[in-house]
């Protein structure tokens, strides 16, 4: 069991360093600015991550103060990849209800020094209702362009299924969260969502690299 949790510890840090290098060797100063703000976020995930890792007593504040933060940007990128006035609309409302939620769940317990459930479902929840408006925003909007060259598509395909996968993973948790062996369970889906999430990020770098985006 330990050397299965020690290889997915690798995993997501190699995962998460690899997409850190494919955005710093693709960007490109003609990238509009919310695309350069992405390279950037994957760049302190992963600092974070090595940081979690050396200061794990304070693993849990450190999670609990970039998880919402790293929610709202990609939800931000999103927002400004968006071209229906609908979708800028509830996108924006989630750039509002995100921190204000995530602030008021943190008033109560367990807090911010504790795993806190509350807060990571809202951040999921958010970002899966935000991949929602963007993806049907993309097929509105293509004109008969190819969805696998819209970066766009990629960085929204990518994060709906990591956000929908990990939400259903927190309301599997309430069920057996007595079972202590329960975040061995749940390795091959940690596994499968920052797949996702990451594998889509990097083919949104490397489509971005080949042709430079619209800018909104």
């Amino acid at each position: 069991m330990k050397v299965f949790y020690l290889f997915y510890i690798f995993y997501i840090i190699g995962i998460e360093i690899a997409c850190a290098i494919v955005g710093l060797t693709t960007v490109r100063k003609s990238w509009p600015p919310w695309y350069k703000l992405l390279v950037a976020m994957c760049c302190v995930t992963v600092v974070t991550e090595i940081t979690g890792l050396v200061m794990y007593k304070h693993l849990y504040p450190l999670y609990n103060i970039w998880g919402p933060a790293e929610a709202f940007v990609a939800i931000y990128i999103l927002f400004r990849e968006t071209t229906m006035q609908w979708s800028r609309r509830l996108l924006m409302s989630l750039l509002i209800v995100l921190p204000v939620g995530v602030t008021i769940i943190f008033l109560f317990p367990p807090g911010i020094s504790q795993a806190n459930r509350y807060a990571d479902t809202t951040e999921t929840l958010t970002e899966v209702i935000a991949a929602c408006a963007v993806l049907i925003d993309v097929l509105h909007d293509m004109s008969g362009a190819s969805l696998y060259r819209s970066p766009k598509f990629w960085f929204a395909i990518g994060m709906l299924f990591s956000s929908c996968m990990m939400t259903l993973l927190m309301a599997v948790r309430e069920v057996i969260d007595k079972d202590a062996l329960w975040p061995y369970y749940f390795i091959p889906f940690f596994l499968t969502a920052n797949t996702f999430m990451y594998g889509g990020i990097m083919r949104c770098f490397v489509l971005l690299k080949k042709k430079k985006p619209v800018s909104l």
